[in-house]
């Protein structure tokens, strides 16, 4: 591996805003002079009403945004062209007490809008409706009885699937399950049955939309392990290696060519976390990736190079106590 010593720590940019003023103000450009458009319709005035998050559509032509246009007691989802050609539309409403849940994001080509929203049961649904506003929402997580939530989904990349995380079937049991986004199929498990009181604690769409790659504690009760599925559903695979006893997978990261999954466990020492790398297919064993550490330190993966070449990761050096980031080939052959 590669020591690249004390580098400032890489983070994704954020499309989703947060904002506290009366009013949403963006910049567009038009003959190469910047102008100001407001794009938000007037704030309800007592008391005064706000704008509070905003996420901007792929192709740059339109925005929604959570605002207070007709009421103080509530936030509501609208859709605004960015050359304010028209009034924004309203979309959806939610409760008072709903704003820091609340997410909504487009669809990678932009065509819809997912969001999650307060059912009339009390539980926290997943819809998603035209991004032109045209017809309807669907219900996409389905009816859900009260404390059963959705607590966060993802979009594949060919914006055909949501792949959302909570607990539908059993209260406090987090599975997951997709569903076709324009609500046209049924909801699919994804996840085998899971330990007694087993968990999916994260999962991640592969770039080709085919797969999904979970970490849950499916065998046995706090136990993390890595797991993938096709997104349509089927038998889940084990991709992490088998573990010492005590040990965990404690994170992962998928390689942006779906090829490899980096992770980190404490695999072959209990309490030691490690790197490790291993192809999705199953065509080879994983392989540790991150250098021989000092004994109760631990490997911390940061991120995978856009190449699918490389990892950076947190290791410990040979001298105790100090830490330096890291690369290695993804593959292990370095």
């Amino acid at each position: 591996p590669r020591c690249l010593g004390c580098l400032p720590m890489f983070q994704r940019l954020l499309q989703r805003i947060s904002i506290r003023s009366a009013a949403l103000f963006l910049m567009a450009l038009a003959d190469l002079q910047a102008q100001t458009i407001r794009l938000s319709a007037p704030m309800v005035s007592s008391p005064r009403g706000l704008v509070v998050r905003a996420v901007t559509s792929p192709n740059g032509q339109a925005v929604a945004y959570i605002a207070q246009h007709v009421s103080s007691d509530l936030w509501e989802l609208y859709l605004a062209p960015m050359d304010a050609s028209q009034a924004p539309l309203e979309l959806a409403s939610f409760a008072l007490s709903e704003l820091q849940r609340t997410i909504a994001e487009f669809s990678p080509d932009g065509n819809w809008l997912v969001y999650q929203a307060m059912a009339g049961s009390g539980a926290r649904e997943l819809f998603s409706i035209a991004a032109d506003g045209s017809g309807g929402a669907f219900a996409l997580s389905g009816t859900q009885t009260s404390g059963r939530d959705v607590l966060n989904f993802a979009l594949s990349p060919d914006s055909s699937t949501v792949v959302f995380h909570g607990d539908k079937d059993t209260n406090g049991k987090l599975e997951l399950y997709a569903v076709p986004i324009d609500g046209s199929g049924t909801i699919v498990k994804l996840n085998a049955p899971l330990s007694p009181q087993g968990d999916v604690t994260k999962f991640q769409i592969t770039q080709d939309s085919a797969q999904v790659v979970y970490m849950a504690d499916q065998f046995t009760t706090d136990v993390d392990e890595l797991f993938r599925v096709p997104i349509g559903g089927g038998v889940p695979l084990r991709v992490s290696a088998p573990l010492v006893s005590g040990g965990d997978v404690q994170a992962f990261e998928l390689a942006p060519d779906g090829v490899r999954v980096a992770y980190v466990a404490d695999q072959d020492v209990n309490g030691l976390d490690e790197l490790y790398g291993v192809p999705l297919d199953g065509s080879a064993g994983s392989v540790q990736l991150s250098p021989e550490l000092v004994p109760n330190s631990n490997a911390i993966l940061l991120n995978i190079d856009p190449s699918s070449r490389r990892v950076v990761y947190i290791a410990a050096s040979s001298v105790a106590f100090e830490r330096q980031i890291c690369s290695s080939p993804l593959d292990g052959s370095g």
